[in-house]
C-alpha cells in the first residue's frame, strides 16, 4: 500500500486563500503587525556603526561612500539608492536588506505611519 502523503491543495483550495495566505505559505496570519509607527533605514545603519564601534569615516573608507553620504542616510535627509545599497551591503546585511527596508519606510510613511526615529521631527 502506498503511503499516505497529504495530498497538495487543488486548484479551487488554492484560489480560496487569500494572497497573504499563500504567501506565507498556506499559513494564516492571525495578527498582523501594521504600527502606526516606523523606523528609517538609518536607524539600522547608525545601530551598526555603534556595534561596531566604527565612524562614519571609517564606514566610509569601508563602503567607498562619503562621510557625509553616510550621515545624510542616518539623519534621514537621503535615501537609499541601488548604489548606495550596493555599497552598504559591505557592511555585513546584503543589498536587498537596505533596499527593502527604504521601501517599506517610504510605503509606511504613505500610509500615514509616523516616523520615530531618534531626531525625527514629530
Amino acid at each position: 500500500m502506498p503511503p499516505r502523503w497529504p495530498r497538495p491543495a487543488g486548484r479551487a483550495e488554492r484560489s480560496a486563500r487569500s494572497a497573504p495566505e499563500r504567501a506565507a505559505g498556506g499559513q494564516r496570519e492571525l495578527y498582523p503587525f501594521e504600527p502606526d509607527w516606523t523606523l528609517r533605514p538609518g536607524e539600522a545603519l547608525a545601530e551598526i556603526l555603534i556595534d561596531r564601534q566604527m565612524s562614519t569615516e571609517q564606514a566610509g573608507s569601508l563602503t567607498g561612500l562619503r562621510p557625509e553620504d553616510i550621515e545624510a542616510v542616518v539623519s534621514g535627509s537621503a535615501r537609499i539608492d541601488g548604489r548606495i545599497a550596493e555599497r552598504l551591503a559591505r557592511l555585513g546585511p546584503p543589498a536587498q536588506f537596505w533596499l527593502n527596508y527604504q521601501a517599506g519606510y517610504d510605503a509606511d510613511i504613505a500610509r500615514g505611519a509616523k516616523d520615530v526615529s531618534e531626531g525625527a521631527q514629530p
